[in-house]
């Protein structure tokens, strides 16, 4: 008797847990919830972190439709206010239902939208981060058709131009565009090989970094032809800070400022020799923190790393630090006034186009000083390469 009972309580067990589970078992999440802890400091300048959880789910939820005619284009979106101590990891159910509509509150309290080069489909594409649902363009706010293969991406109010624009680049290619009507203001193909990155200076300067030939090229305002080029290994990124009035760029395990000499029609870059810095890892891009002008963000081999310009040191000392420390590719990364971090990271089950187009967009929401939620955004059908916080500012 006492084993039938046995076998009976067994089966009702084995029933409560494939009902729990649902289809075959398997729990979909879109988030990655973790306390941030604290940070330590070592001796080479970087930063340490006790890390709970670094992985993020591959799915999305699909939950809602808005228009996308009714998004605003602010570029820094609103600063958080939040009630939440964020002190656990993983929480009950309801709890962690509750952080994620806290992150999604945030994020329909501001104007978050990211730029993204859309490899699959030639095209560059504007999304609203705070739409869930990124099935069949619905958080697509504005697009433009361009070549195959197009990887840096950048938006500019731009004094020589007259205008707002999108400057884009692949291959050989470069190309100033403009944001209203799409018209191409300037297309030049004698950019260096496989060009990661463009910059366009307020006087019309255009500075492309490509990682063939380990070079950055430098066009004087209008022009098509080149007007100076600096050798620099696997040039990826190139970024104008007009509060340093430099030029900065990032190759191998290099980041290096530059002064613009010469004219607007025929400009030069001098090394500026006491603004050179070797982190110890392998650099792929950079990006302005739109929250402090004295920062810059690197993505490289060991995740992304907070560059402080006056002190020459880097960290992981930001809301998003935690969770970017675990991914060690990550193509495109902005992050906003607010400390909201968008990217793209390149994982095997998200691959939609070669070795390096992903179908998904992670979004980091701070909820409080010591946690915060990372959101998923998925559109099957693209493959997104760089990702840019959405500004027409340079920091």
């Amino acid at each position: 008797m006492f084993q039938k009972i046995t076998a009976l309580m067994l089966l009702v067990c084995l029933c409560a847990v494939l009902v729990a589970c649902g289809d075959g078992g398997t729990l979909n999440t879109a988030t990655t919830d973790f306390n941030t802890g604290s940070w330590g400091s070592t001796s080479d300048g970087t930063s340490t972190v006790s890390t709970t959880d670094s992985s993020a789910d591959s799915t999305t939820d699909s939950v809602t439709d808005e228009s996308s005619e009714s998004k605003k284009t602010s570029s820094t979106g609103k600063k958080p206010t939040t009630s939440n101590s964020g002190t656990s990891n993983a929480g009950s159910s309801s709890e962690k239902t509750s952080r994620e509509e806290q992150a999604q509150a945030i994020l329909e309290s501001g104007s978050y939208l990211v730029g993204l080069t859309d490899q699959l489909n030639k095209r560059l594409v504007v999304c609203d981060l705070a739409e869930e649902d990124w099935s069949d363009d619905k958080a697509v706010v504005w697009e433009m058709s361009t070549y195959a293969g197009v990887a840096g991406i950048k938006f500019r109010d731009n004094d020589y131009w007259g205008q707002k624009v999108v400057i884009y680049c692949s291959g050989t290619k470069a190309t100033i565009a403009s944001y209203e009507t799409k018209e191409v203001l300037l297309n030049i193909t004698k950019a260096p090989g496989n060009s990661h990155s463009v910059e366009l200076l307020p006087n019309g300067v255009f500075v492309v970094a490509g990682s063939t030939g380990s070079e950055i090229r430098v066009f004087g305002a209008g022009k098509k032809t080149v007007s100076d080029t600096v050798a620099f290994p696997d040039a990826h990124g190139v970024l104008w800070d007009p509060t340093y009035n430099v030029l900065w760029a990032v190759g191998s395990n290099h980041l290096q400022a530059f002064r613009v000499t010469g004219t607007a029609t025929a400009p030069k870059l001098e090394a500026v020799k006491e603004m050179s810095y070797y982190p110890n890892q392998s650099l792929h891009d950079l990006s302005a923190d739109y929250g402090n002008p004295d920062q810059l963000l690197l993505t490289g081999s060991y995740g992304v790393v907070l560059f402080n310009k006056k002190t020459g040191k880097t960290s992981y000392d930001y809301p998003a630090g935690k969770y970017l420390k675990t991914q060690t590719y990550v193509p495109g990364v902005g992050q906003f006034a607010s400390g909201v971090c968008v990217f793209t990271t390149v994982r095997k089950d998200t691959l939609t186009y070669k070795e390096w187009g992903t179908d998904q967009v992670g979004v980091f929401v701070p909820l409080g000083e010591s946690s915060g939620l990372v959101l998923m955004r998925q559109a099957k059908k693209d493959a997104y390469y760089k990702a840019r916080l959405f500004s027409f500012d340079y920091q």
